[in-house]
């Protein structure tokens, strides 16, 4: 799915150890199938990026739960 659908590479035949091969990019997708973000894992700096990026759509989430929980309390009055 990842090569297909966003263009990162993961080895779909396990190798003789059982580890894969893969590329050090790790993408952050959101539920829309949206790419939010793509990071190097290999570097601190871009995996600080990721983990704050990962807390933004959190609460991206959350305020949409919010907001939708408002919503249908107005509706259901």
């Amino acid at each position: 799915v990842s090569q297909s659908r966003y263009g990162s590479q993961v080895s779909t035949e396990p190798q003789a150890d059982g580890q894969f091969i893969h590329s050090e990019k790790m993408l952050l997708i959101d539920s829309d199938r949206r790419i939010r973000g793509i990071f190097d894992g290999t570097n601190n700096r871009e995996v600080d990026d990721l983990m704050g990026a990962i807390r933004l759509l959190k609460k991206e989430y959350e305020n949409k739960d919010i907001a939708s929980a408002v919503q249908n309390r107005k509706l259901s009055k």
